[in-house]
């Protein structure tokens, strides 16, 4: 069976068209800028609040969660990557049960790169429908925070809300049960699995068609000799009457992530989590099962022993019991993924070219066909034929190549499934446009987006590219955005050197520059997909990468410290002079290595501000040091081997007084 993450079916809550084609969308606010502290002599704090839900006996189509995340009021932001959690703290309302199911999971991102007073803001979004039977009424809904940091002047304001779509559910909910298996160690020598994760017995309940293993699984913790939990991947396996059904390699790649960049290890590889990003569970589908019978399940690890500091996974498994999906031809479309202005999906916008959008098939049969209208709003709409074969419960991420014109003011973007499964009566659209659709619920076929415009730049451009001690990992392509063909590329490039690309571009067309951090590292420090700048990995130096004018005027500067790879699309018009677009304003500073016992390097960008001076201070605002800057884009070197140990701020104040950059920097 195809596990499915969580994260495809984001509904962009924004996309309200889509929400209020359904029969009613409650929005139910749980937790209201909520400060969330450490409490480090507990390790955890809980914020619980009691919610009226819709009355029981109202049907969902969905339950989707939003969770955002703030620094708060004249308060740092937290500064650690912690383990928060969503619980439904009592099953049945006041006097129930305490069950205390996590239905919710977020990593902390490493907030000390955004200090007091800063806009920082960004959001998450959930799939709480498998727990839709225990969301009615009054319900206590728990956030729970955890770790060990100081509180005194740090935390984070949170705003968590439940969107209920009322509507035919996809499936009956019939029951949920808590499998019981908790958080265990692994690599233990003295514990084994079996007797950490047993086999374990289920009656289904008699109306009972299809079974939903819901998975959540992240590992923390660093031993030897594998660096398990937090820092190796292992493979999950899961049986049912003791025939496999999922296997799953336990790990996810971090340095691609919408939020960042961030302060600490952001960028690492990880078991199943991300500093700042919410944790997608592993969905397995059991189907055609007749009811009243009985099954076993069981959940096993690949063995591994470790020799030090066994590490841990932080664990859950639900059994959610279903009836057969009630429509047999059924398709929807999940995402918009461009163009939007949504927060996960920020690093793929904003485009001119070929749109993305998540399908999803929610019926018995099989999903073959959907012919996909798309565009802008009170445009003419391109059509895309989309074949694959996804059985219930899977989804597919499809890019639209057919064009269409971006050519206007609008910004509100289209899509909609007008027929499914039923390629031979597409003809008839032009007719009568409700003949060729079979999709058996319709009010999630449609959703619009709004998204920004992208940047026009002259037609003739130059890539300033300077590599670091890695070129070795980087490569780039600038690409017609609608075709795809390259029509430029840059690879093989030498360590520390300067490139100067000048790159003529038609006008009126759509431009993806790719660039990428991703190739073979240097062997004596085996470390990519890090940017070519990255606080903790000193060995690669530092590069940059921007897009200037003819006349050498910045119209973009690239954050250095992106992880993975960046795209940037964007028009040209070549009539434009250089008072027509914008150059770029913002200004940059890198402190490589940091910490330091002596030497810092600053490499620093102040754009045409002539200059400035570049001062330290100690932590009760003494100055300790003090140089001036006369260029504007420089890569310098000073010692401050003569400062005791401890932490600094240093500060660049550029001439024409726009606002200095701060950094923090530690001297060991």
């Amino acid at each position: 069976m195809k596990f499915l993450f969580y994260f495809l079916v984001l509904f962009a809550i924004a996309n309200s068209h889509l929400l209020g084609q359904s029969t009613d969308t409650i929005k139910v606010l749980s937790h209201k800028d909520v400060i969330i502290q450490t409490d480090p002599s507990k390790g955890s704090t809980s914020y619980p609040q009691w919610v009226n839900f819709p009355k029981k006996g109202i049907n969902y189509r969905r339950v989707i969660g939003y969770l955002t995340f703030e620094c708060p009021p004249n308060l740092n932001c937290g500064e650690w990557d912690y383990g928060n959690h969503i619980y439904i703290g009592k099953k049945g309302g006041v006097n129930g049960e305490n069950v205390n199911w996590e239905i919710g999971r977020f990593i902390t991102p490493y907030g000390n790169y955004w200090k007091k007073g800063n806009a920082f803001k960004h959001g998450w979004y959930y799939d709480f429908t498998d727990f839709a039977l225990l969301l009615h009424d009054s319900v206590e809904i728990i956030y729970q925070h955890s770790g060990y940091e100081a509180k005194d002047d740090r935390g984070w304001k949170i705003n968590l809300t439940f969107y209920c779509i009322e509507g035919t559910p996809i499936r009956t909910p019939i029951s949920i049960t808590n499998s019981g298996y908790t958080g265990f160690s692994y690599g233990d020598p003295n514990k084994s699995m079996d007797s950490i994760l047993p086999e374990k017995n289920i009656k289904l309940q008699p109306e009972t068609n299809s079974l939903r293993l819901l998975v959540t699984q992240t590992g923390h913790g660093n031993d030897k000799p594998d660096g398990c939990g937090e820092f190796c991947g292992k493979l999950r396996t899961i049986l049912f009457d003791k025939k496999k059904i999922n296997d799953r390699f336990i790990w996810r790649e971090c340095g691609f992530n919408p939020l960042f960049p961030q302060a600490g290890t952001w960028l690492y590889d990880r078991a199943n989590w991300c500093p700042g990003a919410s944790v997608p569970a592993d969905v397995v589908d059991v189907m055609n099962l007749k009811g009243g019978t009985e099954h076993s399940y069981d959940v096993d690890m690949e063995k591994y022993v470790s020799t030090a500091s066994t590490g841990n996974y932080d664990f859950s498994l639900f059994l959610i019991e279903y009836s057969r999906p009630l429509s047999n031809v059924d398709a929807s479309i999940e995402a918009i993924v461009a163009p939007s202005k949504e927060y996960e999906y920020l690093r793929q916008n904003p485009i001119c070219g070929n749109p993305t959008i998540i399908i999803k098939n929610n019926g018995n049969e099989n999903l073959t066909y959907v012919n996909v209208k798309y565009g802008l709003k009170g445009i003419r709409k391109a059509s895309f034929k989309w074949k694959g074969n996804l059985k219930f419960g899977e989804s597919d991420t499809v890019k639209l190549t057919e064009p269409f014109s971006w050519a206007s003011n609008i910004r509100v973007f289209e899509v909609e499934l007008v027929s499914v499964n039923n390629p031979k009566n597409d003809q008839n659209l032009s007719i009568n446009p409700d003949s060729s659709i079979v999709d058996e619920y319709l009010k999630d076929n449609v959703m619009t987006s709004t998204f920004d415009e992208t940047p026009v730049l002259p037609g003739k451009i130059i890539i300033l590219l300077k590599t670091n001690n890695a070129a070795t990992e980087n490569y780039y392509y600038i690409r017609d955005a609608v075709s795809g063909e390259i029509l430029f590329e840059k690879n093989n490039l030498e360590n520390v050197t300067t490139y100067r690309d000048t790159i003529d571009l038609p006008s009126g067309k759509c431009y993806n520059f790719e660039f990428y951090d991703d190739g073979p590292p240097p062997s004596n420090f085996p470390l990519n997909k890090d940017g070519l700048s990255w606080w903790a990995n000193t060995n690669d130096g530092a590069g940059y990468v921007r897009i200037l004018s003819k006349d050498n005027k910045t119209i973009k500067n690239f954050q250095a410290d992106f992880g993975t790879k960046f795209f940037y699309q964007f028009t040209t018009n070549v009539s434009l002079d250089v008072k027509d677009f914008p150059v770029e304003k913002n200004k940059f500073l890198y402190v490589f290595p940091n910490p330091s016992s002596d030497k810092f390097n600053i490499e620093y960008f102040l754009n045409d501000s002539k200059g400035g001076n570049l001062e330290v201070f100690d932590l009760v605002g003494n100055k300790v040091f003090s140089q001036t800057l006369i260029e504007d884009d420089k890569t310098i070197e000073i010692n401050l081997s003569s400062l005791i140990k401890g932490n600094y701020i240093l500060k660049v104040k550029p001439n024409n007084g726009t606002e200095e950059i701060t950094k923090k920097i530690v001297i060991l």
